[in-house]
């Protein structure tokens, strides 16, 4: 039985032996610890006292500590640091965190700043979890080259390095409120990834204390004071629904300000120069990213939770004269993925696009400007075909949205070779839907249609303002017959913001408004406009101290946005012109024929329904508008009062017109009119008199019709609108007149006066 208790005694670990030999533990007992500690995962030292009953003794724990730092060192082949016997100099190590190595960067990369020996050498020594990392060291060298510090390691324990951190940590917390770090580097120090957002209620607690504050003396605050103002930037952001957050250095200041609802707007007061290197840095390293490294753009991501939902942050650096200017985009997981019918409100369209989504091979074709809401649309149509029994599979440079049931996959650098190289994979999982959302290359293109040839429905997009421009695109990427066979539309669009419910006004637009959209008075009489009651910055602080702000757009006078369509549908006519490869005003011209619905048409149907604002439409569409009715109200060639004159001589020609149809009924009875003897008519071939002045006639008519009395030279002098001779002889006496054709004129608003 000896023999058998020796021989894996033997095969033990030396600690083991000694655990054994001391008697506190029999080797059934340890064989039955490490079983434990295979399913459980915790340590051997946390098993054995569970085992035996009896906590360990200190000399085996000292043995034990021993052994381990003793491997380490062998391991590593430098001398390790024993906090338990060794002096730890708190001051040196929190003065070398704020003048060589932050405290993130360490604690990033398990450093711990000993002591700098002044020498001709001058050496930073450090303690390093792990010291043979050469990733770690090629980044030490370069941040410790510009200070001109070399470094000499050792070797620290996992578990002890973790409490010294926390030994750090309750030093800071512990240290009195009014202490002020002596220099700027301090602000980066205590930055702690974990803390941030961690406490909803408190942030936005502090957020409303830091908005009463004057943020110019940031220079002046301790270290938890830049925490707190990246933090409420952050969470300011989120709270008022910012899709970028832009944080731009400039001279004297740092300026902050975010997008929403599509406009920059400042969010903060401008904030002390002094304070911009410690925001930077802190940003940078909630991002991962080099916090060194300032002269070539850096991209990152960081991910949190706030009130119990996901957000990401895609940050970018740009380096620049002033200084690093960082733009954040905010990526909210709870941000509504509409659905079509609710994401496109006119019925017609939305019809359109439903039988094109559900087409089982094809390509549709997204396209809007930066920041046009194609992403929504791309994640929507793909989430309107996520049912059970449909596979399918996304390429995109960023996720901005997770969608359960679909493999997403994402591209790192966004380069075209990457797209077209995955791509192929997808055939071979058997995948029914393919998402790309962007066509980079014509070598993408190429493997898209591919795709949508062999029965893969395909949906993309491409950045261009132009759905027809986005054809003629295709057609210059690929070849126009083969994307004549495989476009089953395009969905143009754009994002409008929606005026306040609220607090909008009732507006009635002046004609010259009126003329910059093509719409005439009559048709304006089906609208009911209104008006954004935008407020500014000095109007919006007056109102909410008088309690009279709206509380749904905070004088704004906008509250979010609504998409604007045109959908092209590929009939056989245009499916012709695309394998022709015409122009994009053939393409638009044949597909005007078939019924083609334009954005301004949808977006003047928004603006009938109360939805925008004239303004608004004109402000995000005025590529769509007609230029010459864009610069006629504001041609300073054109008199003030010519649209007085045009409504004058519409009344003028609308009772010319009468006048004509009633002459042709006398001609017809062969009857001799009689008319006052104050009157004197005009009848055809009599040339018309010498009009001076724009007054209408004020002279007595007939109660039984309307005639063109002549009593005074009242009118205007009128250019001959055409051969009155030729007009007499179409005229028909038993029919009224009719003009066949279209009346051209450079001014939408005058309305056709033979109808």
């Amino acid at each position: 039985m000896s023999s058998a208790n020796e021989k894996p005694q033997t095969n033990l670990p030396s600690f083991a032996q000694k655990l054994v030999q001391s008697g506190y533990i029999t080797i059934p007992q340890l064989q039955k610890a490490i079983i434990q500690k295979q399913k459980s995962h915790l340590s051997l030292l946390a098993i054995l006292p569970l085992i035996t009953g009896r906590p360990l003794p200190k000399e085996a724990l000292a043995y034990y500590r021993l052994e381990q730092l003793s491997k380490l060192k062998a391991k590593y082949g430098v001398e390790y640091l024993d906090p338990e016997i060794e002096t730890i100099d708190w001051r040196e190590i929190e003065n070398l965190f704020r003048t060589v190595l932050p405290f993130e960067i360490c604690r990033r990369y398990k450093i711990l700043p000993l002591q700098k020996q002044q020498s001709a050498a001058n050496v930073l020594h450090l303690a390093m979890v792990d010291p043979a990392n050469q990733e770690i060291l090629d980044d030490l060298r370069r941040i410790l080259r510009d200070k001109e510090l070399q470094f000499e390691r050792r070797v620290i324990d996992r578990a002890d390095y973790q409490k010294l951190v926390e030994i750090y940590r309750y030093r800071q917390e512990e240290a009195p409120s009014g202490h002020l770090l002596p220099q700027e580097q301090d602000l980066e120090n205590r930055v702690d990834i974990t803390d941030i957002f961690e406490d909803s209620q408190s942030l936005s607690h502090l957020n409303r204390e830091l908005a009463d504050e004057d943020l110019g003396v940031v220079q002046q605050a301790n270290q938890g004071t830049i925490i707190s103002v990246v933090n409420n930037i952050l969470v300011q952001a989120i709270e008022s629904k910012a899709t970028e957050i832009h944080l731009e250095p400039q001279e004297n200041q740092l300026t902050v300000r975010f997008r929403q609802d599509g406009l920059l707007r400042s969010a903060w007061e401008p904030i002390s120069p002094e304070a911009t290197p410690a925001i930077i840095s802190r940003l940078k390293i909630l991002a991962n990213l080099d916090v060194s490294e300032k002269s070539r753009p850096q991209q990152g991501k960081m991910t949190t939770t706030f009130s119990g939902r996901k957000i990401d942050f895609r940050l970018h650096t740009l380096p620049r004269q002033q200084g690093e200017k960082i733009l954040l985009r905010v990526f909210d997981s709870r941000s509504p993925l509409w659905p079509l019918d609710e994401l496109i409100t006119s019925q017609e369209t939305c019809k359109l696009v439903g039988t094109m989504i559900e087409c089982q091979a094809g390509l549709i074709l997204l396209t809007a400007p930066a920041r046009g809401g194609c992403s929504t649309s791309f994640y929507s149509l793909l989430a309107h075909r996520n049912r059970r029994g449909v596979n399918i599979a996304t390429l995109e440079t960023s996720i901005e949205r997770g969608l359960n049931g679909i493999t997403q996959v994402e591209i790192a650098d966004g380069q075209g070779g990457d797209y077209a190289s995955i791509l192929p994979s997808f055939q071979n999982q058997d995948v029914d839907i393919i998402g790309i959302d962007r066509l980079a290359d014509s070598s993408t293109l190429a493997h898209a249609l591919e795709a949508a040839l062999t029965g893969n429905l395909v949906i993309s997009s491409l950045p261009l303002n132009d759905a027809f421009a986005a054809i003629a695109r295709l057609n210059q990427l690929a070849e126009p017959a083969l994307v004549a066979d495989t476009l089953i539309g395009v969905i143009n669009q754009r994002l409008v913001r929606r005026v306040c419910p609220v607090c909008r006004l009732k507006h009635q637009p002046k004609r010259e408004e009126l003329a910059k959209f093509g719409l005439s008075p009559a048709q304006a009489a089906q609208y009911s406009f209104y008006k954004a009651n935008s407020l500014t910055a000095e109007e919006i602080i007056q109102a909410r101290e008088k309690g009279r702000l709206c509380r749904h757009c905070h004088g704004i006078g906008y509250q979010s946005q609504i998409g604007v369509f045109e959908v092209i549908t590929i009939t056989p006519d245009l499916k012709t012109c695309i394998a022709e490869n015409k122009s994009a005003d053939m393409l638009k011209k044949a597909a005007t024929q078939a019924g083609f619905k334009s954005l301004l048409a949808y977006g003047l149907e928004l603006v009938r329904q109360g939805y925008t604002t004239l303004e608004e439409i004109e402000r995000v569409m005025a590529d769509q508008l007609t230029l010459p009715s864009l610069s006629a109200a504001n041609n300073p060639e054109i008199p003030p009062d010519v649209f007085g004159r045009i409504e004058a001589i519409e009344q003028l020609l609308q009772a010319l017109n009468r006048e004509l149809q009633s002459l042709k009924r006398e001609i017809s009875l062969n009857s001799p009119t009689a008319s006052p003897e104050s009157a004197n008519p005009t009848i055809l071939g009599q040339e018309l008199p010498d009009l001076t002045n724009s007054v209408l006639p004020s002279q007595n008519r007939s109660s039984d019709k309307e005639m063109i009395v002549s009593a005074a030279p009242v009118y205007e002098k009128l250019t001959d609108p055409g051969d009155w001779e030729q007009l007499k002889r179409e005229l028909d006496a038993n029919q009224y007149l009719i003009v066949s054709s279209e009346v051209n004129t450079s001014f939408p608003s005058v309305l056709d006066p033979w109808f």
